[in-house]
């Protein structure tokens, strides 16, 4: 396992913290431009291939913001310009270079925070099986024109022509899928459980539909549900983070302290690997954790779990 030193000290130090300390540092339009990139990004790609997208758009906007104030900087040393005897021309003034990195790890942060096409991009699962989508006419019509309800966040409108779809095909698991999504968007979780189940019964292999049942479990606060549903996932996928991520908040909000720092640090170090935008949200649980076994006198077993997967606390 890969150690890692340091890295947890700083998180827990900060975590008490908010985060706003950063937002004055970072150019709005930096975080502006690359959310709306993030926007652009397909769904139905690898999980790998999310990340390195994302990555590329932070990477990009930064190089815009910094190539248009080095654009000001050039125009405005145009006027330092000298002559000597031999009609050559030197500039007078700053070194001028572009950081593609600078301020990296703060915007992927922030945009975690306040960006709302990360988090939903992270959490689509789109691979097609056999009963995804649907092979009848009809089906696909009412899906499509529940998709376009969907965007316009007519949610009790996209439920409707996702309700006709499964009737027209029960077994068209993306639409059992997007009624579902529909359903929790609308604070409605018993029913988007139920469609999430359905859709399991039409697609056994689905990981979109066990991730956002288990969020519907948590958002009902049964946290039993939510860490079984989560470990589902940990089986199926056991190289995804997301379900190390969310076993270890349902495991620690159903005050198994143990469980839920364990699977709390795996996720870290498989965030941390991937160089997942993610791993902010993890550092900010595993901090919050800390200070909350601090406080009960249990820190001995935050050290326990640390020390399990090589992570020292200095």
């Amino acid at each position: 396992m890969k150690k890692i030193f340091n890295g947890i000290l700083f998180l827990v130090v900060l975590s008490s913290f908010n985060f706003n300390y950063a937002q004055d540092s970072i150019d709005k339009k930096i975080l502006d431009e690359s959310c709306s990139c993030i926007k652009k990004i397909k769904y139905n790609i690898e999980k790998a291939s999310k990340i390195d997208s994302i990555n590329s758009c932070i990477t990009q906007s930064i190089i815009n913001s910094q190539s248009e104030k080095l654009i000001k900087d050039l125009s405005k040393m145009m006027d330092t310009l000298k002559w000597n005897k031999k009609d050559t021309t030197y500039v007078s003034g700053k070194n001028l270079e572009i950081i593609a990195d600078k301020d990296f790890d703060k915007i992927q942060k922030k945009l975690f925070l306040d960006c709302p096409n990360v988090k939903e991009l992270m959490m689509s699962n789109d691979k097609e099986s056999e009963n995804s989508i649907s092979n009848k006419k009809k089906a696909k019509e009412y899906y499509h024109e529940g998709q376009k309800y969907d965007l316009n966040e007519q949610y009790d409108l996209a439920i409707v022509q996702y309700n006709k779809a499964v009737k027209s095909d029960p077994d068209f698991a993306f639409a059992w899928d997007n009624m579902g999504l529909c359903y929790r968007k609308l604070n409605r979780y018993e029913e988007a459980i139920k469609c999430y189940k359905k859709s399991l019964e039409a697609d056994p292999k689905g990981t979109m539909p066990l991730q956002n049942m288990a969020v519907a479990y948590d958002y009902l606060k049964d946290y039993k549900s939510a860490s079984e549903t989560y470990l589902k996932i940990i089986k199926n996928s056991p190289e995804d983070a997301e379900g190390y991520y969310g076993a270890g908040s349902a495991f620690f909000s159903n005050q198994d302290y143990e469980n839920g720092l364990d699977y709390m640090f795996q996720a870290y170090i498989l965030y941390k690997n991937t160089n997942s935008p993610y791993i902010h949200d993890s550092e900010t649980l595993i901090g919050n954790y800390y200070n909350f076994l601090k406080e009960k006198n249990q820190i001995d077993l935050f050290n326990k779990v640390a020390k399990k997967y090589n992570i020292q606390i200095e």
